[in-house]
């Protein structure tokens, strides 16, 4: 009997958690058909917030460093990646207003956080230099539309940009 109370709290735990990882929309329904509409609904109402919880996407998305020596211009191809695309993202990092030198170390991560856990992109993201401080990332694959924050992580000092998205 315990053995079974633990399984069953074990699959409702799975369950809940597998409808809050797809009802990212808050409209509480649940539904699939209505992810679209009701995501980019969800998206409007990130961008909107005070402070903003996500960066509208544009064609040169800017973030910078917490003290603001490292800045990223990041562009996705596609330029509006939804749920399953395999984007690539150009990266032009400068630090203290310089393209960042030839061989230096970049890391892309992308993270959805859910109460109790986070999970990120279902694929292995490589970054390759390009020269100049461009870099590409890919392949970036959102599986689910929602809150998305992309981390990328800079030379040996492992200095840290945030791109707080939505997926829609």
């Amino acid at each position: 009997m315990i053995m079974f109370a633990r399984l069953s709290a074990t699959v409702l735990l799975a369950l809940t958690a597998a409808s809050a990882c797809g009802n990212s929309n808050n409209n509480g329904s649940g539904s699939a058909s209505l992810a679209v509409d009701s995501g980019t609904i969800f998206c409007d109402s990130q961008y909107k917030a005070t402070p903003p919880q996500a960066i509208p996407w544009s064609a040169a998305m800017p973030a910078q460093s917490t003290d603001g020596a490292v800045k990223i211009q990041a562009a996705s191809n596609p330029p509006m990646p939804q749920p399953g695309d395999q984007s690539q993202w150009t990266l032009t990092i400068t630090q203290n207003g310089s393209p960042v030198p030839a061989g230096t170390a970049v890391k892309f991560q992308c993270l959805m956080t859910h109460p109790g856990y986070t999970h990120g992109c279902p694929l292995p993201i490589t970054v390759t230099e390009m020269g100049g401080g461009v870099y590409m990332a890919k392949p970036v694959v959102f599986n689910m539309p929602g809150h998305w924050v992309i981390q990328v992580t800079v030379g040996q000092a492992q200095t840290q940009v945030q791109f707080p998205i939505c997926v829609s």
